[in-house]
């Protein structure tokens, strides 16, 4: 029994029912729907699904007209783990939408004005068709169930009567993400289903046919995707913020700062012991990464236990088997360190060593990041940020020093790349040329992205008109790595306070191509929504 089906194609579709009085619930089989700029048919597990891609706007119900008690019944094979990704929303309306749907880390959760408790675990992102009901009691109970097994039970109502109804979309279109994945086979009903009956919503043969549709490890998605939240194999948010991306032996390592129990982002000394250490995370193909935890602990007394420390950056020294990290430790302007530690694997621990004096007038520098030739010699490149010593403002210069052969102190033997207004240097080596950037100095806040380039680390630099667009589509630079397979040099960015400013450690991340012409000279930003940064292709 097919139920309702919902055709009427309108603007972001808009779907509107037929009556059939003898039925107890409303149904979205999908397979209706259109191709659209944002939503396409896919194969579904039965008939065809639809397929919510980046930036689509998703499907309005219009109103339910339905209060408790309600099943909610879906299918669905989300592309990726969310953070955020909003199912069942409420899109206009005075009241708050008790009763939505929400995919986070690996869970379907309810709100219930208050909250967003569990009510389904264990939910894959891995391409693999699952079936979910929520079933809404009188009494103020809902219970989750996955593939016919019984989940969590929680308390909320469902209230989805004189207010718009979505499927895939914000709450209100401002708040949370839209789902990212296929869903098919949605449908409503006005009663609480008995556990019975949703077991049989998922027969044996829907189980094999489900099972048959779970890809290989070699076949799953590698597809890095912009303008989401980003999270770890086990679901829980990346916090890499302000970091590098480095590669030994063939694996991957994000170092990066937490602001966690910080959300304002607190850092001058009056803050307190406010840094939570280097965190570190493993990959093999930038799309999959496993949190290995802090590999350089806040330190409980002396240097780094005040103030902000963070722009941490790794490379690898062959002649001493050590790696070398270079981080920031900022105190209180003129007052910032650039420190040094080392480690015996790139998972930490790391053994501070204290700060360096670099090849500025008071010997202090800023934000950096480190470079390493492919003749094995080492450079850091940072900001200068002292006053000139014929007076005036901060000078936020970029500068490059060698290093000592062990990586372990600045040779102060400095150029200057950019005269002043920079910060969040790196630096690469592409194509023949030494490439180095540097965001404006806005805080935390995105910027154009600053380029000069050169024919040897020390330059002389040419500098370049600025090579991204829209503030680096919101979001600052603070990282290049090249990459071999795809010949392609990926740009590590921070969006701070992207999607939600009042916690800084909510903060996103941009993974951007960056491409030189060979034949000009000419170094370019690309925005891509959706890549693969390993292949070839985009």
């Amino acid at each position: 029994m097919r139920g309702l089906t919902y055709v009427m194609v309108l603007g972001a579709l808009s779907l509107g029912a037929a009556a059939a009085e003898e039925l107890d619930y409303r149904q979205w089989p999908l397979e209706e729907l259109a191709e659209s700029a944002d939503l396409r048919p896919c194969d579904g597990m039965i008939g065809n699904a639809v397929c919510f891609s980046v930036g689509h706007k998703g499907v309005v119900l219009g109103d339910l007209g339905l209060q408790a008690p309600a099943t909610v019944s879906f299918w669905l094979k989300p592309n990726g783990a969310q953070a955020d990704g909003r199912i069942l929303s409420q899109l206009e309306g005075l009241t708050f939408q008790s009763g939505a749907l929400r995919l986070s880390n690996g869970h379907l959760q309810v709100f219930n004005t208050k909250a967003w408790p569990n009510v389904v675990s264990g939910l894959s992102g891995q391409d693999i068709w699952q079936h979910v009901a929520v079933v809404y009691t009188a009494d103020g109970t809902v219970t989750g169930y996955l593939n016919g097994k019984k989940g969590h039970t929680a308390q909320s109502a469902f209230e989805f009567a004189g207010v718009k109804a979505g499927i895939g979309a914000p709450f209100l279109g401002k708040w949370g993400t839209p789902y990212r994945g296929a869903l098919d086979d949605f449908r409503v009903y006005k009663r609480a289903l008995p556990q019975k009956e949703i077991a049989a919503m998922y027969p044996d043969e829907l189980f094999h046919k489900a099972r048959e549709q779970v890809p290989s490890p070699a076949n799953l998605s590698q597809a890095i995707v912009n303008g989401t939240d980003w999270v770890d194999v086990e679901g829980r948010p990346i916090v890499a913020h302000e970091g590098e991306l480095a590669r030994f032996n063939g694996v991957f390592y994000w170092y990066g700062s937490s602001y966690a129990n910080n959300p304002q982002g607190k850092f001058r000394m009056p803050a307190g012991p406010v840094w939570n250490g280097v965190q570190v995370y493993r990959s093999t193909d930038l799309k999959n990464w496993t949190y290995k935890g802090v590999c350089l602990p806040r330190p409980e007394r002396g240097f780094g236990k005040l103030g902000a420390t963070g722009r941490s950056h790794v490379i690898y020294n062959e002649t001493t088997k050590k790696y070398v990290m270079w981080y920031r430790w900022f105190v209180a302007m003129p007052a910032s360190f650039l420190m040094v530690a080392t480690a015996d694997h790139p998972e930490g621990p790391f053994t501070p060593l204290g700060p360096r004096q670099m090849g500025t007038s008071t010997g202090f520098g800023s934000d950096m990041n480190v470079f390493q030739d492919d003749d094995g010699k080492g450079y850091v490149i940072y900001c200068d940020h002292n006053k000139p010593e014929a007076g005036g403002n901060w000078r936020y210069a970029i500068r490059i020093d060698s290093l000592s052969d062990d990586y372990l102190t600045s040779n102060r033997d400095g150029v200057v790349i950019f005269d002043s207004g920079c910060e969040a240097p790196a630096m690469v080596k592409y194509k023949g040329k030494y490439i180095a950037v540097a965001s404006g100095v806005h805080g935390w806040a995105g910027s154009n992205t600053k380029c000069a380039v050169a024919d040897s680390p020390l330059g002389p630099y040419k500098k370049q008109a600025d090579i991204s667009e829209q503030r680096t589509w919101n979001s600052q630079v603070t990282d290049l790595i090249y990459l071999e397979e795809s010949d392609t040099v990926l740009a590590l960015c921070d969006q701070w306070w992207i999607p939600d400013r009042s916690d800084i450690e909510k903060s996103r991340f941009l993974f951007l191509p960056l491409y030189l012409d060979a034949d000009t000279g000419t170094v370019k930003m690309e925005y891509v929504n959706e890549w693969r940064p390993l292949s070839s292709a985009k």
